[in-house]
């Protein structure tokens, strides 16, 4: 019989747990961890759960052994339609009236899906939408589904689901959107799968919002029964990542037992039918005379890049970044190095507030004084496929290569968007040469540009895709 845990060690590897994964285990459910060590020995390489801890305590863990432990610690109840009235609150008052606004505009929807489980929450928004909107294809919708499991995260990509998961689905959903199989299961149509995209991300650690991961200027956030797992710090950091995500006006929803910080003060409470929603509400500014954020000096002398913006944007205001560095742009006589930084951190800024002409203006114009530089022709890619021109996001990759020919991100970008426009034979080029760069890198690298992402990470997305090809 395997040792039982001591509690010591138990709230040792809870320390572990929370620190690289944000979850969070106090001492009532420390037996739970202990079912989850059990879980995991054998994949950890360990004689046991006791053998698990010690080695989860006294040896830093990879990546692997991390999504290993992830999938045993986080649970994977939902179903379609899960909470009927947050859908109905959904279908009936917050999507019609954001299609109204749109519908005069851009013809743009972004929702993300924070916690996705198996998929499907986000199945659910998408067959909502394709029901609002019979000229769906005239539109420019994004549905992000990410969570922390790649367990959970395949079984969405499959699409396929037993009698368990309708148990509260409207009928018209399973008639519509649902082909039944031999074994008994339904699977998702494919209009339906190919609308939703799955990341794996996980919300303690990730950088968000950000262009590259697809985080930014969401008009609704779902985080439905994730915050139970964080201890309140987390909670507070990543509810104000989720509020810097959103556009002004953006709805977010958690679970019933869930509440935002009551000091996070521009997201509102809200009741829509029945249901609490936060909506983010930004505090009009104040007319007066505003200190400029650099010292005003003699228009010829050239004044450095005011590090007080990047701290804003470290912050999540870009708004207040967008304004001012437009304003160092147009009086701050800067150098061309600081020129290009502050063209640069305005692109992404405008990229966060879901003003993509804007960032794609500023990106071109970083460009013209620097043609040679692979990592703003990334960034140009990045809002290119945001706004839905992916022949010239190509273009963008492919001349980020031409500069520089091992920046990884570019080659697994550019196969990924060739896997999915049917190259698969180009695809697979670039996906190979994601690996042999990789090889060069330690697997806990953080690759630069990447929000975090590490190598072994990349190279074990890589290695999927190419299976895909």
């Amino acid at each position: 019989m395997n040792p039982v845990v001591s509690e010591v060690q138990l709230e040792a590897v809870g320390a572990v747990v929370r620190d690289r994964l944000g979850l969070h285990f106090p001492r009532e459910r420390l037996r739970e961890l202990e079912a989850a060590l059990r879980a995991v020995a054998g994949s950890l390489g360990c004689d046991g759960a006791d053998a698990a801890a010690r080695r989860i305590i006294a040896e830093p863990l990879d990546a692997d052994d991390l999504r290993t432990l992830a999938q045993a610690l986080t649970v994977g109840e939902t179903n379609f339609c899960r909470d009927t009235q947050v859908f109905a609150s959904l279908e009936r008052d917050i999507l019609p009236e954001l299609i109204e606004r749109r519908r005069a505009t851009d013809r743009r929807i972004r929702i993300w899906s924070a916690g996705c489980c198996t998929g499907e929450e986000p199945y659910t928004v998408a067959m909502i939408l394709r029901r609002l909107l019979p000229d769906i294809d005239d539109w420019n919708v994004t549905l992000l589904a990410t969570d922390i499991n790649p367990d959970f995260l395949r079984r969405a990509q499959e699409g396929v689901y037993g009698a368990w998961s309708f148990r509260r689905t409207p009928g018209w959903m399973r008639r519509r959107h649902f082909t039944p199989r031999a074994d008994g299961r339904l699977a998702v149509d494919s209009r339906i799968r190919g609308m939703v995209t799955f990341e794996e991300l996980n919300l303690a650690e990730a950088v968000y919002p950000s262009v590259y991961n697809q985080t930014n200027a969401m008009d609704v956030v779902l985080c439905r029964n994730v915050l139970i797992y964080f201890d309140a710090a987390t909670v507070e950091r990543v509810v104000r990542g989720l509020r810097a995500c959103l556009l002004p006006d953006g709805w977010l929803t958690l679970g019933r037992s869930e509440r935002a910080p009551g000091e996070i003060s521009d997201l509102r409470l809200s009741r829509v039918r029945g249901e609490f929603w936060y909506r983010r509400h930004d505090h009009p500014e104040v007319v007066e005379p505003r200190r400029p954020p650099f010292a005003v000096v003699a228009p010829s002398r050239a004044i450095p890049f005011p590090g007080a913006l990047q701290q804003l944007f470290d912050r999540g205001d870009y708004a207040a970044v967008a304004r001012d560095l437009a304003v160092y742009l147009r009086d701050g006589n800067p150098s061309r190095s600081d020129r290009q930084r502050a063209l640069r951190t305005l692109a992404q800024a405008c990229a966060n507030l879901g003003r993509l002409a804007e960032a794609q203006t500023w990106c071109e114009e970083a460009l013209a004084q620097n043609s040679l530089d692979a990592r703003l022709y990334y960034l140009h890619a990045s809002i290119l496929l945001e706004r839905g021109c992916a022949m010239d996001a190509e273009t963008s990759l492919q001349r980020a290569l031409a500069a520089d020919d091992r920046f990884v991100l570019a080659h697994f970008a550019l196969a990924n968007l060739l896997r999915r426009g049917g190259q698969p034979g180009r695809a697979r080029d670039h996906f190979e040469r994601t690996l042999a760069v990789l090889r060069h890198c330690q697997a806990d690298e953080i690759l630069p540009d990447s929000e975090g992402m590490t190598a072994g990470r990349l190279a074990e997305l890589a290695r999927r895709g190419l299976s895909l090809c």
